[in-house]
């Protein structure tokens, strides 16, 4: 999902930002790095690292961040295009700088009126109502989220995987019980699912979405 954001995303106005210390294919999947036009890389240990981040071949051309020393302090290679790049430098702040601009920006607001909440003092503006969601209807919608419809089978075989010791032992029955309990309504028994459209036995995503309630803290029950 990131990596359709990252591809269809700046023309709804969506830039994505990504953050990395070392973005190989575990952390960063390579179908993800290769959208990212626009690089930036601080000082790296070799030259792999720093194609790692600014691109495959980019330490041949000259974008190397390993060439730069311990004392290059903010300083990094900026690559902008296929064969475009910089050695540049970043605004720097240090805490008494970034605290004396807090302060600045706080005065400003207090001045206006605008602080609320947590900053103006008023921790109680901040609580919201804390309900507990039972945790089979979040495990649920885990097991569920990439799917609008689920065979019951393949959910217990899913809950399983999540967490064996909690849903290992549930059946059909029980499941339905549970979810009866937590508030789903089924608006149908049956349901198509899978790469062949089996009509079976199942559940709906709309149905447990529809038993949250409106405000929740991500807790689950015993």
């Amino acid at each position: 999902m990131l990596c359709r954001l990252a591809r269809r995303g700046p023309a709804a106005g969506f830039i994505t930002d990504l953050a990395s210390q070392r973005p190989d294919s575990d952390s960063v999947p390579t179908k993800l790095r290769e959208i990212i036009s626009i690089r930036f890389s601080v000082r790296c240990v070799d030259k792999a690292s720093s194609d790692m981040v600014l691109g495959k071949g980019k330490a041949a051309i000259g974008a190397d961040a390993s060439l730069l020393s311990a004392e290059h302090m903010g300083v990094g290679v900026l690559v902008t295009g296929p064969a475009e790049f910089d050695t540049v430098r970043t605004d720097y702040l240090d805490l008494p700088a970034f605290s004396v601009i807090c302060e600045k920006g706080r005065a400003l607001r207090q001045a206006a009126g605008t602080l609320t909440g947590d900053a103006a003092g008023k921790l109680a503006d901040l609580a919201a109502p804390q309900v507990t969601v039972p945790a089979i209807l979040t495990d649920c919608l885990t097991v569920m989220r990439h799917t609008p419809t689920m065979h019951t089978t393949d959910l217990l075989t899913g809950l399983a995987t999540l967490d064996d010791d909690a849903w290992g032992d549930l059946t059909a029955d029980t499941l339905a019980a549970k979810l009866e309990a937590a508030g789903v309504v089924r608006s149908s028994k049956q349901v198509r699912a899978g790469a062949d459209k089996a009509n079976l036995a199942g559940y709906r995503r709309a149905d447990l979405e529809a038993a949250m309630p409106a405000s929740w803290s991500p807790q689950q029950d015993g």
